[in-house]
């Protein structure tokens, strides 16, 4: 698990904060990552919990033994937003990972990662809320690329806790290619980042983007109640860059110098112009466990 690659004592300090600090609705995360010093990030790693906004007075009680570095950062809420055309957001026969889909009910997400189930048959991975159905919708499983509608399957299962935003749903009548939009990768494994990791991932809304993965913990944006979600949190390399645009959610987010998948992307820190130079991931390892799915490694027909 990602926790393995830190210290024990650091490990427990960390459970500890997430204890104590989960139930205050100015935390939007707990994490281990890179500390900051006058907005500059720094080779010291150590525990970090993101608020909404700057606050004087202590989240917990002092003294306590562990004393995390307190940032100020606003989480966004998720969401599956209208994007602008592109050849992303086009009909796709062969589909792939990258590519605009979603639920008939919602605007377009980011098709993650193409994945096969216990009985070999292809299925598209993406966020839960992208591929699942809005509840005033009555519940629709009915999947589409793009939009507008053109039918491309069914959602079959998801989930949307503490292990994560993610879901799958079958392909009807298109071929599968498994390479990424954009980039070509094929990402065939999953694994789980370590900080300092380069990260990419190919969206609907922002195309390729790359970045360095900043810290590693859970993060409070509606997922699983007060409980948060597991994930990772992506940085640009540069302070100045974007990391995503609304639309982007379920695009996967993996390693470029091995092509291991590490998570989908759910949510985002938004500037004042719209867009995210800050991103939020779920564990991706966990999700195909979870889903009984592995990823598709090579093309596959329709009419196989």
């Amino acid at each position: 698990m990602w926790w393995q690659c830190f210290a024990p004592e650091l490990i427990l300090n960390y459970r500890r904060t997430l204890r104590a600090v989960r139930c205050c609705p100015q935390v939007t995360g707990v994490d281990i990552g890179y500390l900051y010093v006058s907005g500059s990030r720094t080779a010291n790693v150590g525990l970090r919990v993101h608020l909404r906004e700057e606050r004087a007075q202590p989240l917990v009680p002092r003294p306590v033994p562990w004393a995390p570095m307190i940032t100020s950062v606003t989480v966004s809420g998720h969401g599956a937003r209208e994007v602008m055309p592109s050849s992303r957001t086009a009909f796709a026969n062969p589909i792939c990972p990258g590519v605009q889909v979603c639920n008939v009910h919602r605007r377009g997400g980011t098709l993650g990662l193409l994945v096969l189930d216990r009985h070999e048959r292809p299925h598209v991975l993406s966020s839960l809320h992208v591929l699942g159905s809005p509840l005033r919708s009555g519940g629709s499983p009915a999947v589409v690329q793009p939009t507008p509608p053109m039918m491309l399957g069914q959602m079959t299962n998801g989930f949307d806790d503490v292990m994560g935003d993610v879901a799958i749903a079958t392909i009807d009548d298109r071929d599968c290619v498994p390479a990424q939009f954009g980039t070509g990768a094929l990402v065939a494994d999953a694994g789980f980042p370590q900080l300092g990791d380069p990260v990419t991932k190919s969206g609907v809304a922002s195309d390729v983007t790359s970045g360095i993965v900043d810290g590693i913990g859970r993060y409070m944006m509606g997922r699983g109640g007060r409980e948060g979600m597991d994930g990772f949190r992506v940085v640009a390399a540069d302070a100045t860059g974007l990391v995503a645009r609304p639309g982007d959610s379920g695009a996967l987010w993996y390693n470029p110098l091995t092509d291991v998948g590490y998570g989908l992307h759910v949510a985002g820190e938004a500037s004042d112009e719209g867009t995210w130079r800050v991103g939020i991931a779920c564990h991706l390892a966990p999700a195909l466990d979870r889903l009984g799915v592995t990823p598709l490694r090579h093309p596959v027909r329709a009419d196989r």
